[in-house]
């Protein structure tokens, strides 16, 4: 975020829209790549999905995944790609990103983000990689 504000890459605005979608595809990252934590699975309430979750972190194979992030910086714009060494999904079957509700519902709340704030969104084929683009404002 600091190298984006540095580049003059984004606006205040657009700097907490991106940090936004950063988390959103890094948790996604970790809790769905990695840790194969499916949505039926975070519906429960807060308590049980945190102890799902840390169960998950600590039980192969889960705990030896890793999540790679690399970033490039140009004068017009910034490329981030997060791949996980999860097993991948679908992403030709994404939520409605036209859906309002889609904002609001955990299920396809981060790729609804996503996909508003950045301006390019790609996924590799196994479905365990994604990269986001932040172009420069004329």
């Amino acid at each position: 975020m600091e190298q984006l504000r540095a580049w003059r890459l984004c606006d205040d605005a657009d700097l907490i829209r991106v940090g936004v979608a950063l988390q959103e595809a890094l948790v996604n990252a970790i809790e769905h790549g990695c840790l194969e934590v499916h949505t039926a699975m975070t519906q429960d309430d807060f308590g049980s999905r945190q102890r799902g979750l840390q169960q998950r972190r600590r039980q192969p194979p889960y705990s030896d995944r890793q999540v790679y992030v690399r970033a490039h910086l140009t004068a017009e714009a910034a490329t981030i790609t997060i791949r996980d060494d999860g097993p991948g999904f679908d992403p030709t079957i994404p939520p409605d990103r036209t859906d309002p509700d889609n904002l609001l519902r955990m299920p396809g709340r981060g790729w609804a983000l996503i996909r508003t704030f950045l301006d390019d969104v790609q996924f590799n084929d196994v479905g365990n990689e994604i990269t986001l683009v932040k172009r420069k404002k004329l």
